[in-house]
């Protein structure tokens, strides 16, 4: 038997006002593509839960504010309320797929009293959410969880200032905190987190300001629970950010800024991880993060407030668990970390491999 839920959505919203403030607003507190109790399937049988939501909100306004904002609060491909156990060769398959993208334009009149703003806000995104119930599955088991985040958000202003702002608090593929995922021999576990997200701020004369955050991208696990899989088992995890922000004014004494921070982004990230003989382990933390500031009419010069900042503090790894256990057929370790940092504070490139193979 299958148990199979999914969502799919587009939500817009426009507004557009000559004399007059114009507000924009899409609005999503909780979505979820299947919830199980107690969730059971036998031998071949496959459990899926997937949503797949876009959402875009545009405002435009002459001669006064203008204020667009897409916003997701909660999306989960699959949430586990109860213990979920699918048989020999089963399949267990979570995504969360969102993008959303707000953009306001104002002309405006005066750079003191006219804003345009622009906001793309998603709290929390995971594929599979086991953190409150454990799941098990038979041997040639396969586990499939995504989450996948497009966010951009766009502030276009003349005589006002512009202010441009993406955000996600949490991103999951997997998350099993506190509770337990067991897969029997020859097990596969997929989980790949990936969020792409960026922010414009364009002024002819005002502040122009664009931000772009990640809190923290997991691939597999947040922070406790743990994984076992049998002998012969294979684990991919990715966690991986992708965050640009830019920000420009022609008015060169304009406070001009941009910045990024994908703040942690690791690939693995549990209590305990047991894989058993011939086991192959794979976990990436990736990180690209641009930033650019200028001012058009003198752009690079001493005193102009043009600034642009990557974070230097984010945390990158491909695995960070307290204690990981393989089988005694693994002869290999290879640990790779990349970090490369641009002289130029504009752009900051990390990248976290863990590898354990047979």
């Amino acid at each position: 038997g299958n148990i199979t839920g999914s969502v799919a959505g587009t939500l817009s919203s426009t507004t557009t006002t000559a004399n007059g403030s114009a507000n924009s607003l899409t609005s999503v507190t909780d979505i979820f593509g299947a919830e199980g109790a107690v969730a059971t399937v036998g031998n071949n049988g496959s459990i899926t839960g997937s949503v797949n939501l876009a959402g875009s909100s545009a405002a435009t306004a002459v001669a006064d504010d203008a204020t667009a904002n897409s916003s997701v609060s909660t999306s989960t491909g699959y949430l586990a309320d109860g213990v979920a156990t699918i048989g020999n060769a089963g399949t267990f398959t979570g995504t969360s797929t969102l993008n959303t993208n707000a953009t306001a334009t104002t002309i405006g009149t005066d750079a003191a009293t006219d804003a345009v703003s622009a906001t793309d806000a998603i709290t929390t995104s995971v594929g599979i959410d086991l953190s409150a119930a454990s799941a098990s599955i038979g041997g040639n088991g396969t586990v499939l969880a995504g989450s996948t985040i497009n966010g951009s958000s766009r502030a276009n202003g003349t005589a006002a200032t512009a202010s441009a702002n993406t955000s996600v608090g949490t991103a999951t593929a997997l998350d099993v905190t506190g509770q337990s995922l067991t897969i029997g021999d020859a097990g596969t576990i997929t989980a790949a987190a990936v969020s792409t997200l960026g922010s414009t701020a364009l002024t002819v004369d005002g502040n122009a300001v664009a931000s772009t955050n990640a809190t923290s991208t997991f691939g597999l696990g947040d922070g406790t629970g743990a994984v076992t899989v049998g002998n012969g088992a294979t684990i991919n995890a990715t966690a991986a950010v992708t965050g640009t922000a830019s920000a420009t004014s022609t008015d060169a004494t304009a406070n001009t800024s941009a910045t990024v921070s994908d703040g942690t982004v690791t690939g693995i990230n549990l209590a305990n991880l047991t894989v058993g003989n011939s086991g192959s382990l794979t976990a990436r933390g990736i990180s690209s993060q641009t930033a650019s500031a200028a001012t058009v009419e003198d752009p690079g010069s001493a005193g102009n407030g043009a600034a642009a900042t990557v974070a230097s503090g984010d945390d990158i790894r491909g695995i960070d668990s307290t204690v990981v256990q393989v089988g005694n057929d693994v002869s290999a370790l290879n640990v790779d970390r990349k970090s490369t940092r641009l002289n130029s504070s504009h752009a900051n490139i990390s990248y976290a491999v863990f590898c354990l193979k047979k």
